[in-house]
């Protein structure tokens, strides 16, 4: 047996996976690329993370 097909029979795993990663890969640079490109309201922001601040935390209770 030569060396090449021996190496092409050990590798039996999923070839979808090595697909799939690219592709989720891609997808994370490509929505990095498109939030550093977009122009951001400090105001809207600072709302935005203090309200999934309240949301995530689990110590205090939500406003009344």
């Amino acid at each position: 047996m030569s060396r090449k097909q021996q190496l092409l029979e050990d590798n039996e795993g999923p070839g979808w996976i090595t697909t799939f990663a690219d592709l989720m890969t891609l997808l994370l640079v490509f929505f990095v690329l498109l939030f550093s490109m977009s122009s951001v309201e400090h105001e809207a922001f600072e709302e935005a993370a203090k309200s999934l601040n309240i949301a995530l935390s689990r110590d205090s209770a939500p406003p009344a």
